[in-house]
């Protein structure tokens, strides 16, 4: 599925009406073709899911990239006790590569304390792609708060992203929190990206 084929169904969701949106969940759950079932989980995509059910949950399971990316950002629309358990599962059983992919399951319901468990997300791959996912995901939990505890997770960001804007994000909250570091200070001066050097300077 293209990009824009899901930002259709995601901005479906997100205007869809209260009348609609039962519906679509309905036929996600009665749905079993993967393709159609990662359609139904894009409407999702900025749509909080009327209920969390098993069907659901098994998605983030699938050995289906595509069907597992869908699932975790519709789940991660929810702030809730069982999102966070389902987050924490998938630290204690999946492996560190897929465990990265459902960050995003922290954004809404990270709590003091996590960071340990944000720290076995931060893997050592080639994969640019996922590394920028990573990054990106980062930012967005920091924004939530708890600001001195992911400190260390951020400078990883800064360190790994291939994203010379995600890169200077992160120099800008540290730097707005006043706990960006005096190395970076001093080499972001040098840094590929203008906001980035101003920021330093």
């Amino acid at each position: 599925m293209g990009k824009f084929q899901r930002g259709r169904l995601t901005r479906f969701g997100k205007f869809a009406t209260d009348e609609e949106i039962p519906i679509v969940y309905d036929r996600l759950l009665n749905e079993d073709r993967e393709k159609q079932l990662i359609s139904y989980l894009w409407v999702f995509g900025k749509r909080s899911l009327p209920a969390v059910g098993d069907k659901i949950i098994s998605c983030i399971h699938s050995d289906n990239e595509t069907l597992r990316y869908a699932s975790i950002n519709a789940l991660s629309q929810i702030q809730s006790a069982e999102i966070r358990d389902i987050a924490l599962s998938l630290h204690d059983k999946a492996t560190a590569l897929r465990f990265a992919e459902a960050l995003p399951l922290f954004i809404l319901n990270y709590q003091s304390g996590d960071y340990k468990y944000i720290d076995r997300a931060l893997i050592d791959t080639e994969d640019e792609g996922l590394l920028h996912e990573i990054g990106s995901n980062l930012l967005d939990i920091f924004d939530e708060g708890h600001h001195d505890e992911l400190k260390q997770a951020m400078l990883w960001a800064y360190e790994n992203t291939p994203c010379s804007y995600c890169r200077s994000e992160v120099v800008r909250k540290l730097h707005e929190e006043n706990i960006l570091p005096e190395s970076i200070k001093s080499e972001g001066k040098y840094d590929c990206c203008e906001d980035t050097r101003i920021l330093c300077e």
